[in-house]
């Protein structure tokens, strides 16, 4: 074996240092609303999520006890699986007004999609459609789009978000 100049050994450190950097750096803490924070990274999984149709209509919904306004839509959130198998954990929907403070949210917990489905499972290699009818409180504005949010597992237990926009009419 070779004995390395300093300057070659500084080299190599300044190249193990800038990988962990960006291993650090593409790495992101997120709360699982309990308190504990849990690490959530990049999965291999190539996952996606993207909403049906992409352009969604939104129905005012009446005895919400608002000076605003609230709505009501139906579509598809739809989670696309390539390389493993992923479980869907939790979804958060939210109506965007154009202003900086935002709109109304809806968060569908694990338990929720549960009930609802079954199994939150999507198969690699497949996609899922997860019909959702969302309410959304109360409003000043008419919101022109809506983000989705959608928290997934792979089998070991890493979490990821996978986040999607689609316009309202």
């Amino acid at each position: 074996m070779k004995n390395l100049s300093l300057r070659e050994r500084a080299s190599h450190a300044l190249v193990v240092l800038g990988l962990a950097g960006l291993a650090l750096g593409t790495a992101a803490c997120d709360t699982n609303g309990d308190g504990m924070f849990l690490i959530t990274t990049a999965s291999p999984a190539n996952a996606a999520v993207t909403i049906s149709p992409n352009l969604i209509g939104v129905t005012s919904l009446p005895g919400f006890g608002c000076t605003g306004l609230a709505f009501g839509s139906s579509f598809d959130v739809i989670v696309v699986a390539s390389g493993q198998d992923l479980t869907v954990d939790s979804m958060m929907l939210h109506m965007i007004d154009g202003t900086n403070l935002g709109g109304p949210s809806v968060t569908i917990p694990s338990s929720q999609l549960n009930a609802q489905f079954g199994t939150t499972i999507v198969r690699a290699g497949t996609s899922r459609a997860f019909p959702v009818q969302p309410r959304f409180g109360c409003s000043e504005r008419r919101p022109h789009s809506l983000g989705a949010t959608v928290f997934v597992k792979d089998p070991h237990g890493r979490q990821q978000s996978l986040m999607t926009t689609v316009a309202v009419r």
